[in-house]
């Protein structure tokens, strides 16, 4: 894991390794999950927002 993160990780993005182990176990899909949540939110008030 490490020779990917020295090799190809870090000299693209320069972010630590424990940023990675980080990355790599946040579950996609509840991430997803999230953001399409709050861009519905955001559909929602903004209409409401334009009438002010």
């Amino acid at each position: 894991m490490k020779e990917i993160y020295w090799e190809y990780v870090y000299p693209e993005f320069n972010i630590c390794y424990r940023t990675f182990h980080t990355w790599l176990g946040t579950p996609a899909k509840r991430e997803l999950k999230k953001i399409r949540e709050q861009e519905e939110l955001q559909k929602q008030i903004q209409p409401k927002l334009e009438l002010w």
